[in-house]
């Protein structure tokens, strides 16, 4: 017997940790800190950062995006309960789409039987989407995002579970502004607050059920340069007026995290940043803007 929850905790859960605690390192926090917001001891840590990435075939996309949550949620003063969640969600929501049966038919010669979790709520419910927006927009505001600010502000929206349309994505109402170095919004996130991101969304989503959250940002020549070197996957938007969100309704991303619509004659070239939540969203976003500032320091 091998429950699904063990594949996961031996397989998924020590690499996570490995990434987070690089990526945790490699942003200036020291292992003694690392240590305290992964729950395990500095020698641990100390060994994860000596060891390599392990590349995951089955799990590699949804092990990238949880760990990424992961490090926001403990850098915006999430609780160990908050982390340990984010990762049983996780576990449900890969289940729900595969991938997990991949990895157990591969382990045991047998596909994932069918369980459910006791006590575990995955339902991404107004309240859960509003509350991980908040800390998305404190994460952005806990890092400089200077060069993706793009003349129409910025947002960030999510789809609720079983999004059926507009009317069904929480966002920030009026947009983000930037003021003083940070995002501002004037209101808390509600349904419906961004006609443009939701109807984005939507038609991603339709095709693509793992993406329900999307950032704009700007597009321009060295945040070209900065997706070139990070060897992301980009999808470039056909912007044919209303045949331009049909046709994305259509498509399978295929693991492109990064939409990029060219513009257009007084229309504003624009990135589009997708992700499994907006934590996972603005962990991207943080991203390309290091990425920038390295550039700036090779001159």
């Amino acid at each position: 017997m091998l429950p699904p929850c063990v594949l996961l905790i031996e397989e998924a859960l020590p690499e996570i940790r490995k990434r987070a605690a690089k990526e945790m390192y490699s942003s200036g926090s020291n292992q003694i800190e690392i240590s305290r917001l992964l729950g395990v001891s500095q020698a641990m840590v100390s060994k994860y950062l000596k060891e390599e990435i392990n590349i995951s075939d089955h799990m590699e996309d949804y092990i990238e995006n949880l760990t990424g949550d992961l490090i926001v949620t403990a850098q915006s003063g999430g609780t160990r309960a908050d982390m340990t969640s984010k990762f049983c969600t996780a576990c449900m929501v890969m289940k729900n789409n595969d991938t997990v049966d991949d990895a157990y038919l591969k382990r045991t010669g047998f596909h994932l039987p069918d369980v459910s979790c006791f006590n575990i709520r995955c339902d991404n419910d107004i309240s859960i989407v509003s509350d991980e927006l908040v800390q998305a927009l404190d994460y952005l505001n806990s890092r400089s995002i200077k060069d993706l600010i793009p003349a129409v502000k910025v947002n960030i929206a999510t789809c609720i579970k079983n999004c059926e349309g507009g009317h069904d994505v929480v966002a920030f109402p009026g947009r983000l502004s930037y003021v003083d170095g940070k995002l501002r919004s004037i209101k808390p996130p509600e349904l419906g607050a961004s006609t443009h991101l939701s109807s984005m969304i939507c038609s991603v989503c339709k095709n693509n059920p793992g993406m329900v959250s999307i950032m704009n940002i700007a597009y321009n020549g060295t945040i070209k340069r900065a997706l070139e070197n990070m060897n992301v996957n980009v999808f470039y938007l056909t912007r044919k007026n209303e045949e331009m969100l049909e046709d994305l309704a259509r498509t399978d991303l295929k693991g492109h995290y990064y939409m990029v619509d060219r513009g257009d004659f007084g229309i504003e070239p624009c990135l589009y940043i997708l992700g499994n939540s907006s934590l996972s969203v603005a962990a991207r976003t943080v991203k390309v803007q290091r990425e920038i500032d390295a550039i700036s320091l090779e001159g």
